[in-house]
């Protein structure tokens, strides 16, 4: 899906111990608010690249006011979700689950 697709809509990204709603506000702007784990309620709005990276998977790339880096590559086709992320000089990977809400 291309974010054009997106635009207007939501997905969760669920992982292990906390999930995510991504808001896709434009083309260029999403909102994310943690909807479970600590801090529930916690949100921001950030600036965000997509690229489509096959048939069904896209990444998603933003960095938050924190410093946290985010790289997700979501397949809403088969609702799969890695994320690499990196804050100061440590990196991660995360996994999880991702669908679309609305």
């Amino acid at each position: 899906m291309t974010p054009e697709g997106l635009i207007g809509r939501s997905v969760e990204f669920v992982y292990a111990d906390e999930t995510y709603l991504i808001e896709i506000v434009d083309g260029e702007t999403l909102r994310w608010t943690r909807t479970r784990g600590e801090s529930v309620g916690t949100t921001d709005i950030e600036r965000y690249v997509w690229s489509a990276i096959g048939d069904h998977r896209s990444m998603i790339t933003w960095i938050e006011a924190s410093g946290l880096g985010l790289s997700s590559v979501i397949d809403l086709h088969t609702g799969t979700l890695t994320t690499h992320a990196n804050t100061d000089r440590d990196v991660f990977v995360n996994t999880g689950a991702v669908r679309q809400i609305g």
